[in-house]
């Protein structure tokens, strides 16, 4: 049995790209997820506790979440939660609760979004198909990405 969540939180690292010898890749962050509560009686908004988990998003949908996301924005995770028992040289244990992420996403309720579906390469002149994940699917997210990121031009 797994327990799936939904988390809503802030980037709080840079997301890191590995890729493997096998081919597959992987995109790993940190997620904090801060509580918020009113206070009745001053009726302000008071920051409680931060809740930090791992998140993994594996392939196709760590990629994008590499060149998606950014240290800072607030997003929603959901996936498979998983608890980990570590321990360090120095005998230092604890706990660290991972997120298998299945779907990432900015949270609108802070910000705008512009999603851009990614288009599969059709069949080429010799007839070989490009696979989902390939260097020129990537470079052309890449391309994408940097474009919607450029300074508006000047009235």
């Amino acid at each position: 049995m797994s327990a799936h969540a939904t988390i809503i939180g802030t980037v709080a690292t840079v997301p890191k790209l590995t890729t493997f010898d096998n081919g597959g890749s992987k995109a790993s962050f940190r997620l904090a997820a801060n509580e918020r509560r009113l206070d009745r009686a001053t009726g302000q908004w008071v920051e409680g506790s931060t809740n930090w988990f791992s998140v993994n998003a594996s392939r196709e949908l760590g990629e994008h979440v590499v060149m998606s996301l950014r240290k800072g924005d607030r997003i929603v995770v959901t996936g498979k939660l998983r608890v980990r028992q570590w321990e360090t040289a120095e005998g230092r244990n604890g706990y660290s609760v991972d997120i298998d992420a299945e779907g990432v996403g900015h949270d609108l309720r802070f910000g705008t979004s512009a999603f851009t579906k990614k288009e599969y390469a059709a069949k080429s002149a010799a007839g070989s198909e490009s696979q989902p994940g390939e260097a020129s699917d990537l470079a052309a997210l890449a391309q994408v990405e940097q474009a919607s990121w450029a300074a508006p031009a000047a009235a």
